[in-house]
C-alpha cells in the first residue's frame, strides 16, 4: 500500500498502526517523518538491551519482548513505559530464540495462572492460531478456548503443553505454586552464571509431585485443595 495512502486513512483512523518486517527499514524511516504509528512484528523480537536500545531510538509503538529481558520484568516495562513503548507476547508460545526453548525449565513460558502478574507489564496479549505454513487461516475455535483460559478463567485444569503449541516439558497448570512466575521475571537468570540456582526445575518438579497425589492452588487465595 502506498505511503501516501496510509498517511490519509491515518487521519481519520488515529489508532491505525503499521506492522512492519525487518527487511522495511527504508519504509519505517518514511513512516517516521509522516508521523505514523509502527512497530516490527515477531520475526524481529527485542532480546536485549542492546536491541531494545534500538527500537527505542527506532520510534517504534510496540515490542515482542523475548529471551533475557523476561527475566528483569520490571526494570525493562518502566524503560518501555518511559518511552511509551508497549509490551507485547504471544501467549501461546515460547519468546525465545533457544533452539530447544520447548526443553527449558527455564524458559520465559506462561500459563493461565500468571495473568494478574502479567497484566501489569504486558500491554497485549496474542494468540497464534493459524494454520498451516503460510497461515492459510486462522483458527477461531482454538482462540476462543485460548481467550477463556488466560482472560476470563486465569486457569487450566490441564497441562501448559495442551495450550503451549512448543512446550515439550510436562506443567500441571493448577498445581504450579504461586510465586513461581514472579520470582522466575524478576531474577536476570542468574542460573546462566551461577549454576547453584535450580529454582525453576525444583517448582516444576514439584508442580508435577503435588499434581500426582491430587494436590492444587486455588487461584483466588494461594491455598492448596
Amino acid at each position: 500500500m502506498p505511503i501516501d495512502d496510509l498517511v490519509q486513512i491515518y487521519k481519520q483512523y488515529p489508532n491505525l498502526y503499521v506492522r512492519l518486517f525487518p527487511t522495511q527499514m527504508k519504509e519505517m524511516l518514511i513512516l517516521k517523518d509522516k508521523g505514523l504509528k509502527y512497530f516490527f512484528d515477531v520475526s524481529m523480537p527485542c532480546y536485549s538491551g542492546a536491541v531494545l536500545d534500538f527500537l527505542i531510538q527506532a520510534g517504534v509503538t510496540d515490542i515482542y519482548l523475548y529471551d533475557s529481558l523476561w527475566y528483569s520484568l520490571p526494570q525493562v516495562s518502566k524503560r518501555c513505559k518511559e518511552n511509551n513503548i508497549s509490551i507485547r507476547l504471544i501467549l501461546n508460545r515460547i519468546p525465545s530464540l533457544r533452539p530447544d526453548a520447548g526443553q527449558d525449565y527455564c524458559a520465559p513460558i506462561f500459563s493461565p495462572i500468571d495473568m494478574d502478574y502479567l497484566s501489569q507489564y504486558v500491554d497485549t496479549g496474542e494468540f497464534d492460531c493459524y494454520i498451516g505454513d503460510k497461515n492459510e487461516a486462522y483458527d477461531w475455535h482454538k482462540f476462543n478456548v485460548y481467550y477463556k483460559a488466560w482472560y476470563i478463567n486465569k486457569q487450566w485444569l490441564g497441562y501448559l503443553n495442551e495450550l503451549n503449541i512448543e512446550l515439550q516439558l510436562s506443567i500441571p497448570v493448577s498445581s504450579l505454586p504461586p510465586n513461581f512466575i514472579k520470582r522466575r521475571c524478576e531474577c536476570g537468570r542468574r542460573c546462566s552464571l551461577d549454576r547453584k540456582c535450580t529454582h525453576c526445575k525444583d517448582y516444576i518438579n514439584l508442580a508435577n509431585n503435588l499434581a500426582a497425589v491430587g494436590i492444587y492452588f486455588d487461584k483466588d487465595d494461594g491455598q492448596k485443595n
